[in-house]
């Protein structure tokens, strides 16, 4: 059943609780409001049709292979961008295939490995020798697919927060690089003291260079250059991602997702340092491949997919049980409905303006009917009658705040249509003439039993008057 469809269930009684105790004043807007309420439906569709989910994101990606910088956490990296698109698969609502694509760079340099591959074992190129390090960029594109599961047969779909899981598989494009030399040329040489300089720390010159920074130019490509004599260096490699996050819905067809994926290679060349490499330098590899982690948030679009309900309009004879003597009731006969009055006792024969208050024609706070001075001057102090007040009258505290225009004033009535109160002890008896209303004779007055003499009141089948039933409401729930 629809959240509309349990409303109508309930309407008798929540009209009885407007009718009687509501604690604000429903205002023009708030009353069309509820009219448009009154006149619409919500309709569930059955299987509603669903097309894919597209979603653009950025994070973070931090390498966690053999060669890593010296900070180290799932936000230290550097920037990557996916797309994914998500269907469900088949009739489930629990289980989703994703298609995606990242892209990004993985980055890193190891200061100790790299002093020990800048003076050992140095490589010779082309009758040159090499000096190398650990420094390495790779360019990485991503295409994988996994399978999502989202926990919906344990939290279902109303929950603003959803986590989910999946696992996944694809493939990894990659192009290690290495930043070997500046843009003259000349290689970086890695010192004991932890500087960087551009000869050698036994070079007889040495004592002439000055530290210096790295650029951020990776000009050696490991895949041509073959500087540790590898077999191959393919231009892919297979990578399993698995991620966890949560789903942060903003509507029906957008959502936030925050996640975090471990994406593991078959490979160990994405920084060029694998376990040929370690051995030649005398230094202990990893005991994985190299992988990854993804930290990211993206934004996710239903763009195209049948909606899951649909609002229709109804005429008032589709409304079922609504008491039309009730919702356009007029107690006061003034020609405005109690829904809108804000003066609901207005006296017989009284003109009234559009919200059923009689005029003031002199905003004296005092109305035309009851004004013993119905010309008094704006902004003139008036007693209870209209009447303005004497120079001591005037110096009376109580009497001291000037007039207010009733348009500037807020008025808050004990009830919407009602303005009379009945006070009754907890326990006390059924009065005489409510004995009538309890039918079972069990010295209580029960809930159905008013609604019943409510119902009989409105078909004139008893005799009570509109005092009776507010001052039986107000008995039954003091009883």
């Amino acid at each position: 059943m629809t959240y509309w469809g349990r409303k109508r269930v309930c309407y008798k009684v929540l009209l009885l609780l407007l009718v009687f105790f509501s604690m604000t004043t429903l205002r023009a807007q708030d009353v069309e409001d509820f009219y448009a309420r009154m006149l619409e439906q919500e309709v569930e569709v059955l299987n509603p049709v669903k097309y894919p989910v597209v979603g653009f994101g950025v994070g973070v990606i931090n390498f966690l292979g053999d060669v890593r910088y010296g900070a180290d956490g799932p936000l230290v990296g550097s920037w990557g961008a996916k797309m994914n698109v998500s269907t469900l698969l088949g009739k489930s609502k629990q289980i989703k295939l994703n298609v995606s694509v990242l892209y990004g760079q993985l980055e890193g340099q190891d200061y100790a490995k790299s002093l020990r591959m800048n003076t050992l074992n140095l490589p010779k190129i082309d009758n040159k020798l090499w000096y190398p390090n650990s420094s390495f960029q790779t360019e990485v594109i991503e295409i994988t697919s996994s399978v999502e599961y989202n926990f919906w047969q344990f939290l279902g779909t109303r929950k603003m927060v959803r986590p989910y899981v999946s696992v996944g598989a694809g493939i990894l494009l990659f192009t290690p690089k290495n930043n070997y030399k500046n843009a003259q040329g000349d290689f970086y040489h890695f010192w004991d003291d932890g500087t960087v300089r551009l000869l050698p720390q036994n070079d007889p010159l040495a004592s002439t260079v000055k530290p210096i920074r790295m650029d951020n130019v990776f000009e050696t490509d490991l895949k041509h250059s073959n500087i540790f004599e590898f077999k191959s260096v393919p231009p892919f490699t297979a990578v399993f991602p698995a991620e966890l996050g949560v789903d942060i819905y903003l509507s029906d067809r957008v959502y936030c997702r925050v996640n975090t994926a471990l994406h593991y290679s078959l490979t160990d060349l994405l920084d060029g340092f694998n376990a040929d490499v370690a051995k030649r330098y005398n230094y202990t590899p990893g005991k994985f491949h190299d992988m990854f982690l993804y930290t990211g948030l993206s934004l996710h679009l239903d763009l195209f997919s049948q909606a899951e309900s649909f609002i229709v309009d109804k005429v008032f004879a589709d409304i079922e049980d609504f008491d039309y003597e009730v919702f356009f009731a007029d107690q006061d006969n003034d020609g405005v409905f109690d829904q809108l009055d804000e003066c609901p006792d207005t006296p017989p024969n009284t003109p009234v303006d559009s919200v059923g208050c009689p005029f003031d024609n002199d905003a004296d706070g005092v109305w035309d009917i009851r004004d013993k001075e119905p010309s008094t001057s704006y902004n003139t102090p008036v007693d209870d009658d209209g009447v303005e007040l004497t120079d001591a009258g005037r110096t009376l505290p109580k009497l001291s705040i000037p007039p207010v225009l009733r348009s500037k004033m807020k008025i808050i009535p004990l009830s919407p249509i009602w303005e009379y109160a009945y006070v009754y002890e907890k326990g006390a008896a059924i009065p005489d003439k409510f004995r009538v209303v309890d039918a079972d004779g069990d010295g209580y007055i029960s809930f159905d039993e008013v609604i019943r003499t409510v119902d009989d009141y409105f078909t004139g089948n008893n005799n009570f008057s509109p005092d009776d039933i507010y001052e039986l409401n107000a008995f039954f729930f003091a009883q």
